[in-house]
């Protein structure tokens, strides 16, 4: 395949209105020498009847005014608004169950279209409506397409109406959008799927049900410097097998995930601004895996990443904070490499690993949460925690339960308000290598029913008896475990 038309510049896309006026024969539009130009509504009255008429590869001008219509493209062409006068936009205008356009090729050669300067409204005549019957406003299907400073609007309030604003489909699809803004949508802003490819740049996408951007069904999508807000579902969906890079993008106040990846998808996902989810910020399940990196996670209402499922993904780098849950959850079986992270000032814990999961997490900052630092939980749950910084949690450091057996190495575990490690409810593991400093109450905690393993650690505490605390000496295994009575001060230790 051979990729849709790079985006030309303005001067080269901007069309003159043709004076000449459509006097009965079509050819008469084109005599030699004259532009190939038609303009709506001077040469026709509708924009269906100019593509009809345009020739392949032609030009039709759009003058500002309200166009009720579904225009169907099935050759190569380019559709310009003119704003040059009012500055006001040609409105094509489509009722439910239509697209304003459908776009898509006749033959086995791909059709080349370009819309710029359009806005496409769908409005509800309050008829009823089944689901199946519903469109979406425009409509590609096994062509390339070029949309640019476009506007596309639902007005529908109906629902049953599940339409999406923009729709690809098809391997022949190349599709660039840009500079656009696409809102109120019933389903999707911008949907993508069966194996075509989706290029997103400079656009805002606000106010839509199921998604801002949908990548689905073997898609590969390039979503970059967008802004994706309000939405009542996800911000952004990559489903079954879909891949690409999503880079740049803010999204606000999304009812669902920010980002969620599922099915098998596996995107490039960085630099991102993730803020005030409902849901979590990024959620990855159903053996999905995904490399999400460098992205500011802020404020969400469920696990700033929550992977679950048996996913496997690659997490580095990116600020997880102020969550009002816990920072990250891997759950359900999954696993998944966490590595350097900061996972700060979150409500709820700040990693917690249970249900059978065995993720690795090197070298993350976990610091400041409310509640304790690392909880790994439930029988079969392990884990491999090394070099991790475990500090100034409240809730304490690390809480290791109900039969759960990580590996922990190499980390440090340092001014937690309850304690650094506590193992409770039959909890085991292995811990070598760690640094345990200035935890009030205690260093190590094993309670009835715990045989955890520590080996080579140092505790540095404010007294002796909070060194190790044991309910039974029977309880856990300690070897080249040495303890030393330090004061907070004189250590360097923070005090609260």
């Amino acid at each position: 395949w051979a990729p849709a038309p790079a985006l030309a510049p303005t001067q080269e896309t901007d069309i003159k209105p043709n004076p000449i006026k459509f006097q009965g024969n079509p050819m008469m539009m084109f005599p030699t020498g004259v532009p190939n130009v038609l303009v709506v509504p001077t040469n026709f009255l509708t924009i269906s009847e100019a593509v009809r008429v345009a020739p392949e590869n032609g030009k039709i001008l759009v003058l500002p005014g309200s166009y009720p219509e579904t225009v169907f493209i099935t050759k190569s062409i380019q559709i310009s608004g003119d704003t040059s006068a009012s500055g006001e936009m040609a409105e094509i205008i489509c009722d439910h169950g239509q697209p304003c356009f459908s776009i898509a090729s006749e033959t086995s050669d791909p059709i080349s279209v370009t819309l710029i300067r359009l806005k496409m409204r769908l409005v509800d005549k309050g008829d009823s409506v089944a689901p199946d019957t519903c469109s979406s406003i425009i409509e590609i299907r096994d062509a390339r397409a070029v949309l640019r400073e476009c506007h596309v609007e639902s007005n529908v309030q109906n629902s049953k109406c599940c339409c999406d604003g923009i729709r690809a489909r098809g391997s022949e699809s190349d599709v660039q959008v840009a500079k656009c803004s696409v809102n109120g949508c019933q389903r999707s802003g911008i949907f993508a799927k069966d194996d075509c490819r989706l290029q997103v740049e400079e656009c805002e996408i606000f106010d839509c049900g199921h998604s801002g951007i949908e990548v689905a069904a073997k898609a590969r999508g390039n979503v970059s410097n967008c802004s994706i807000q309000r939405g009542r579902g996800a911000g952004v969906i990559i489903c079954n097998r879909g891949t690409g890079e999503f880079y740049r993008i803010r999204i606000t106040r999304c009812d669902g995930p920010g980002f969620f990846i599922t099915s098998g998808s596996d995107p490039k996902i960085h630099d991102n601004h993730i803020r005030e989810c409902r849901d979590s910020g990024v959620r990855v399940q159903e053996n999905a895996k995904g490399n999400i990196r460098n992205n500011e996670i802020a404020e969400t209402v469920g696990p700033g990443v929550l992977v679950t499922m048996k996913s496997n993904p690659q997490i580095s780098k990116n600020w997880i904070l102020d969550g009002k849950s816990n920072g990250v959850v891997v759950t359900n079986g999954a696993t998944g490499k966490f590595t350097e992270n900061k996972i700060r000032s979150n409500a709820g814990v700040g990693v917690e690993v249970k249900l059978g999961s065995d993720p690795f997490f090197e070298s993350n900052d976990i610091f400041r949460g409310q509640l304790v630092g690392i909880e790994v939980s439930g029988q079969d749950t392990k884990g491999t925690f090394s070099k991790n910084k475990i500090n100034d949690n409240r809730g304490g450091g690390v809480l290791v339960r109900a039969s759960a057996c990580p590996h922990f190495s190499g980390n440090t575990v340092s001014d937690c308000s309850n304690g650094g490690f506590k193992i409770a409810e039959g909890g085991q593991g292995t811990f070598q290598d760690e640094s345990i400093r200035h935890n009030e109450r205690f260093g190590i905690l094993v309670m009835s029913g715990g045989n955890p393993q520590f080996r080579n650690c140092l505790i540095e505490c404010e007294s002796a008896g909070s060194g190790i605390v044991r309910d039974d000496s029977r309880y856990g295994s300690f070897v080249h475990v040495n303890t030393r009575v330090v004061s907070r001060n004189s250590a360097g230790g923070r005090k609260r």
